[in-house]
C-alpha cells in the first residue's frame, strides 16, 4: 500500500515537471486590440493662436510741446470726431492748443494726466520713439489677428467657418468667419507667414483689443465617409497603411490605403479598406499591463 502511494505521487511529480516544462518553451501568445474602419464625418482643421484688433485705431498727439493742464477723457470713453480729449500749454510761447478727437471710436491707451509733459508727433518734429497720447479705436467690429505658416494658408479661404476661444473668458466658444487672407507674406527670420484675419459674430462683452485668441478655422469636411482613429496608420513606402491580422497564421501585416482628409482624432479613408475591415491598434503579451502600439507588422 505504502509502494502504491509512492508511485501515484511520482507520477503527479513527473506530469507536473513535464507541463511545466512545456509551458515554460512555448512562446508568449501575442493578445492585439483592433479597431473597425466605420463610417463618419471627418473635419479637417487649421489651428492658431492670434490677438483681437479693433477694426481701427487712431494714433492722436499734441500739436505743441508743453504740459497737460486737462484731460476731458478716460480710458473705454465713447467720443465723437471733433470732441474735446485734451489740452496743453507751452510756457516759454505761451500758445495754449486743445486737442479734438480725430474720429468715431472709443478712447483707450491714455498715457497721460495733468501734468504730463507731451511732445509733437514724430511726423512733424522729424523725432521717434514718441508714444501717443491715446487711441482712438473702433471697437465696434473686433477682428483677430493670425500668422499661418506657408504650408497651411493655401487651405484657407475668405467665408469658412471658425472656433474662437480667449484666455480670458474661460469654458466659452465663440463663432467667427475669416474675412480675409494676405497675399504677401511676413519673413520672421526666415520663417515665412501670413495675416489671416476672423470677425467674430458675437464677441463677448469683457473682450478688449490685444487679448489672446485659440482659433480653430474648418478648412474641409466629409460626412458619411469611410474613417479610422489616425493612430491606426502608419507610414509605410511613403504613403499610409493599417496592420491587419492574418488569424490563421497569427502575424500581421501592411495593408496600405489611400487617405483624404485628417481631422483631430479620426481621418478619412477613400481606397484599400472596406467598411468594417479589423485593423489592429495596438499589441498586449501576458505579463505586460498596457496595450503596446504595433510598429511594424509580420510575414
Amino acid at each position: 500500500m505504502r509502494n502504491k502511494k509512492i508511485f501515484i505521487v511520482g507520477l503527479i511529480l513527473i506530469f507536473s515537471i513535464v507541463f511545466i516544462a512545456r509551458s515554460c518553451g512555448r512562446p508568449e501568445e501575442t493578445h492585439y486590440a483592433f479597431t473597425r474602419a466605420r463610417k463618419g464625418t471627418v473635419v479637417e482643421l487649421i489651428s492658431a493662436v492670434g490677438n483681437v484688433l479693433p477694426t481701427a485705431s487712431v494714433e492722436v498727439f499734441s500739436s505743441i510741446k508743453g504740459r497737460v493742464t486737462a484731460v476731458y477723457v478716460a480710458n473705454g470713453d465713447d467720443v465723437d470726431t471733433g470732441d474735446n480729449l485734451f489740452k496743453t500749454y507751452n510756457p516759454v510761447s505761451g500758445v495754449e492748443d486743445i486737442v479734438t478727437s480725430p474720429a468715431h471710436g472709443t478712447a483707450a491707451n491714455l498715457s497721460i494726466g495733468k501734468g504730463s509733459r507731451v511732445e509733437t508727433p514724430p511726423s512733424v518734429a522729424g523725432t521717434a520713439n514718441i508714444a501717443p497720447a491715446l487711441l482712438i479705436a473702433d471697437v465696434s467690429i473686433l477682428t483677430v489677428k493670425l500668422a499661418i505658416n506657408e504650408v497651411d494658408v493655401n487651405k484657407i479661404r475668405k467665408g469658412e467657418k471658425a472656433t474662437v476661444a480667449f484666455d480670458a473668458v474661460n469654458d466659452k466658444t465663440f463663432a467667427g468667419e475669416v474675412d480675409r487672407v494676405d497675399s504677401v507674406g511676413t519673413n520672421t527670420q526666415g520663417v515665412i507667414t501670413y495675416n489671416v484675419y476672423i470677425n467674430l459674430s458675437d464677441p463677448p462683452d469683457e473682450l478688449k483689443p490685444a487679448m489672446t485668441a485659440n482659433v480653430d478655422i474648418e478648412v474641409a469636411k466629409r460626412a458619411d465617409v469611410l474613417t479610422l482613429p489616425n493612430a491606426s496608420l502608419k507610414p509605410y513606402k511613403g504613403g499610409k497603411a493599417v496592420l491587419v491580422l492574418n488569424k490563421r497564421t497569427g502575424k500581421t501585416r501592411y495593408l496600405p490605403v489611400d487617405i483624404g482628409i485628417a481631422g483631430s482624432l479620426r481621418t478619412e479613408i477613400t481606397g484599400g479598406l472596406k467598411e468594417g475591415r479589423e485593423v489592429v491598434t495596438g499589441a498586449l503579451s501576458p505579463g505586460r499591463r498596457g496595450l503596446l502600439q504595433m510598429g511594424r507588422g509580420g510575414g
